[in-house]
């Protein structure tokens, strides 16, 4: 992401709570390097990252079995990378996740996700997996890249200790997310002629991924309207050069819940100042920083029907996104 700096942080961390919910010790930050990266981020350095992706990443969480590199979102860019040592095997994850293909990596079996953001590894010992939030810089191929990745770790595993697992459950433990097909269907399929990358939770998975405090402040606006997290969902998706996000309440007046839903959506902004304008045509909700002079970080809120959009773009593809909205 290249644009709306200011604002990534929200987006971030909802989409990481999504994306990442599956890495049971990953957390979303701001991009803040580490104090003290663990053993297992020697899979691969910050700079052999930046140098496969086209953006300066840090490490800024790790545990005995992963480590999280991500982008500063000060500096306009998002995109987080996670690499772990997972329990399971190639051909179990293959009954879950039938649209990936099948690849080779440093001669061993792996399968890739269709939008290339997974990559699952076949080690003696389980999995190696990589994950991208985000996007790499224009003209990089995200398959080509993450597998250069995977490539560049393999050998390093060996050299690194992990520590002794209890057995897992028989059952696969990664949770697989319902999300809400019918607004995911509302998204345009692709913005400045790049395919936009969508991910769906419903209002109960988002609570069981995102901060306590932050659904409980959810819930409790919601049951003013009558109306629980089960007649919640949210969506995202991710450009290179902007993000939508969307919270849909099922029966409920967009317009007339958008203020309730705004810290959800404004976190990080210190002083919000909302200016109703137009886009496309439609009228949207122009939300600044009072303490962002140049006005260079703004955001577009779209409440309609039951679903509130956030757009987070430059021209022109501000007009292009809100030209494809519903």
């Amino acid at each position: 992401m290249r644009t709306r700096s200011r604002f990534l942080p929200a987006a971030a961390s909802l989409a990481c709570a999504l994306l990442l919910a599956a890495a049971p010790v990953v957390q979303a930050q701001d991009g803040t390097p580490a104090a003290s990266p663990s053993p297992f981020c020697a899979v691969l350095t910050p700079d052999e990252i930046a140098t496969t992706l086209g953006i300066v990443v840090s490490v800024t969480d790790s545990t005995d079995v992963d480590c999280t590199y991500q982008a500063d979102v000060d500096s306009g860019a998002f995109l987080l990378v996670n690499v772990r040592h997972e329990d399971g095997t190639v051909a179990d994850l293959k009954e879950f996740f039938a649209d990936y293909a099948d690849v080779t990596v440093g001669g061993r079996a792996a399968i890739l996700a269709p939008d290339a953001t997974l990559l699952f590894v076949g080690l003696d010992d389980g999995l190696f997996t990589i994950q991208l939030v985000g996007a790499p810089v224009e003209g990089i191929d995200a398959a080509a890249a993450i597998t250069a990745l995977a490539e560049t770790a393999l050998p390093r595993l060996g050299s690194i200790p992990l520590p002794t697992r209890e057995p897992e459950p028989s059952e696969f433990p990664m949770p697989s997310f319902v999300g809400d097909p019918e607004l995911v269907s509302l998204f345009p399929a692709t913005l400045a002629g790049a395919p936009l990358e969508i991910q769906s939770l419903t209002g109960r998975e988002l609570v069981e991924s995102g901060d306590p405090e932050d659904m409980a402040t959810v819930e409790a606006a919601l049951a003013g309207f009558g109306k629980t997290i089960d007649d919640m969902s949210v969506a995202f998706g991710f450009a290179p050069d902007g993000s939508i996000v969307a919270i849909r309440v099922k029966g409920v007046d967009a317009p007339a819940i958008l203020e309730q839903l705004l810290p959800l959506l404004l976190e990080g902004v210190e002083d919000p100042v909302q200016t109703p304008t137009t886009v496309a045509g439609k009228p949207v909700v122009k939300v600044t920083d009072g303490l962002d002079v140049d006005d260079a970080n703004a955001q577009y809120l779209y409440p309609q029907g039951d679903v509130i959009w956030q757009v987070i773009a430059a021209e022109p593809l501000l007009t292009e996104a809100f030209t494809a909205l519903p």
